[in-house]
């Protein structure tokens, strides 16, 4: 590891932190501290994407969302298997930390000379974990100077990874539809562009089906609109519940919904429509 003071480390991450696009962030994040210690890979992970690959295990699949690098982002690349593999050993760090900095770290020795460590990003409101950097497999001589300065640096670097991951989640707050929990009418655009692209690219399809509530005006005009809202909610967890992790469902307005079926033509689309219809 090169000599580094105070100074030279805040000049470097004013550099890679002029942004607040959290996947640049992440990414500059890890190819910076890559060049302070040669491990064998480096990865970030989303503290409730963590959760999710400890809870499910072997059914674990990578989430498929706005940007899916925020969630999960390595230095190498790793199939979901090699992420379970990577992170199966590791606990899931304490809601506070504890007296001593050093204590906040978990340590896995391979016995082979080689060490891993996973090093917490907590949150500035409340010292809870909002991520973890864990470095896998790196040489026991670099743990020497894993404590006195990866430890300093992350501390330094965390302002920066949490005030944009706060920027990345008000982003995605304005594509969510406040009463389904569903993506709104402004994300569609988005995703139509993608799915577009890819399809055209790797000639594949996907469908668009729209869906609507019957007489959903007389229940509103009937019932009151907290009761209609409470249709909606209930009509879209029918709907989540019916497609798969990587389709999207949307709210078009009112009672109108839309759903982007992935990877699907228009014969196996009618299935999922007489499912949900049903």
């Amino acid at each position: 590891m090169e000599k580094y003071t105070w100074l030279n480390t805040a000049e470097d991450l004013e550099k890679i932190y002029d942004t607040l696009d959290f996947s640049v962030i992440i990414n500059r994040t890890i190819n910076y501290l890559s060049t302070k210690i040669n491990s064998e890979n480096l990865l970030w992970v989303q503290i409730d994407e963590f959760k999710s690959i400890q809870k499910e295990k072997a059914i674990y699949k990578s989430s498929d969302l706005y940007s899916p690098d925020v969630l999960l982002s390595a230095q190498s690349y790793v199939t979901d298997q090699d992420v379970i593999k990577l992170l199966g050993r590791f606990k899931p760090p304490l809601t506070k930390p504890p007296a001593k900095v050093k204590e906040d770290l978990q340590w896995i020795d391979h016995k082979d000379g080689k060490w891993s460590c996973l090093v917490p990003i907590r949150s500035l409101d409340n010292l809870k974990p909002e991520g973890l950097l864990v470095f896998f497999r790196f040489e026991s001589t670099e743990r020497l100077n894993f404590n006195e300065k990866i430890v300093n640096i992350v501390a330094m670097m965390s302002r920066h990874v949490y005030f944009s991951l706060e920027h990345y989640r008000i982003k995605c707050q304005s594509f969510i539809d406040d009463v389904t929990q569903l993506y709104n009418q402004r994300y569609l655009s988005l995703v139509l562009d993608k799915e577009i692209y890819r399809a055209k690219r790797h000639k594949t399809s996907f469908t668009a089906m729209f869906v609507d509530v019957d007489y959903f005006k007389m229940v509103n005009d009937t019932r009151g609109h907290l009761v209609g809202s409470k249709i909606l909610t209930e009509v879209s967890l029918l709907i989540k519940n019916q497609i798969r992790a990587n389709d999207y469902a949307f709210r078009y307005g009112g009672d109108e919904f839309v759903i982007l079926l992935i990877d699907t033509g228009v014969k196996a689309a009618e299935t999922v429509a007489e499912r949900i219809r049903k």
